[in-house]
């Protein structure tokens, strides 16, 4: 199998990156599609591991996870063409109060199982795009991750992440001229996990 993911290195962190240019665009079920093929991949990377979902932010969603926290910063990548070039600015400031309970700001909340995103809205999920955010964090770890997430000071991904702890973003295309795309930062190298995972789920001729 050719490896669907291309690896770098930077910032101390390993990247994994898989881009693919909307082959249906404005198909909702094409995008629901893309998001279940990508969380299945990181059911498999949060095996011992502790889930936390950064989503944005709407009222019906926070009542049907529970208690979330709020977090004035989102993670923001913009791909262009499906060599993976692009733009990946990290974690940008929403410019809002953190706890002001806007479409703006995210919502921070554990999960025990990753696949239960695919029941959720698409419509609050986003406009033009899907967007999830997934920290896979050793236990006891998640204080961390909240107090980091909450100073003020936009978040270092280097610093928030130990050992095998990864951190994965998520984008699937609703639109034209919008890419499904999947990045993946950690301090080891899991690309064999990765095409593991690909290959445990028969996901090839999805991506």
């Amino acid at each position: 199998m050719n490896n669907l993911f291309q690896r770098s290195y930077r910032q101390d962190l390993y990247r994994f990156l898989h881009t693919r240019l909307t082959p249906s665009p404005d198909d909702l079920t094409r995008c629901e599609l893309c998001l279940q093929v990508y969380l299945t991949i990181v059911r498999e990377l949060a095996v011992g591991l502790e889930t936390w979902v950064l989503l944005p932010y709407s009222p019906y969603l926070a009542e049907v996870l529970g208690p979330v926290t709020m977090i004035a910063y989102r993670y923001q990548v913009t791909f262009n063409d499906t060599d993976g070039l692009g733009l990946d600015d990290g974690f940008l400031s929403t410019d809002r109060p953190a706890e002001q309970r806007t479409s703006a700001n995210r919502m921070l909340f554990p999960l025990k199982d990753v696949l239960t995103l695919r029941s959720l809205p698409e419509d609050d999920l986003g406009d033009l795009t899907t967007e999830v955010s997934v920290f896979l964090l050793q236990k006891e770890r998640s204080a961390g991750l909240r107090e980091a997430m909450r100073t003020g000071k936009t978040p270092d991904l280097p610093a928030l992440l130990d050992g095998p702890e990864l951190f994965v973003h998520i984008t699937c295309a609703k639109s034209s001229a919008y890419f499904d795309a999947m990045l993946i930062y950690g301090r080891t190298d899991i690309g064999e996990t990765l095409n593991a995972a690909v290959r445990k789920h028969e996901l090839e001729t999805y991506l």
